[in-house]
């Protein structure tokens, strides 16, 4: 496995990608945005006024399916059979 990295690193990593840009028409459900509410306010973190994936703006966007899809895209393929 690789380093560890917190939430905002990986946040980040995922911004650098620019897999899900602006075309992507993407929605985030009310029942997304409530679970992320509740994910930044576990975390501690800021709620945003709205969360977008283009470009991700908040850890919680972490938990949807397409950053996840990103995420493990970029996995050494060694790790997708951890």
């Amino acid at each position: 496995m690789g380093r560890l990295v917190t939430l905002e690193q990986l946040l980040q990593f995922v911004k650098m990608q620019k897999l899900l840009g602006d075309s992507d028409n993407s929605e985030i459900s009310s029942r997304q945005v409530e679970i992320m509410r509740q994910f930044c306010v576990f975390l501690g973190a800021a709620v945003p006024d709205q969360f977008t994936l283009a470009p991700p703006n908040s850890v919680a966007v972490l938990i949807h399916w397409k950053v996840l899809l990103v995420i493990s895209a970029r996995l050494h393929k060694d790790e997708h059979d951890f």
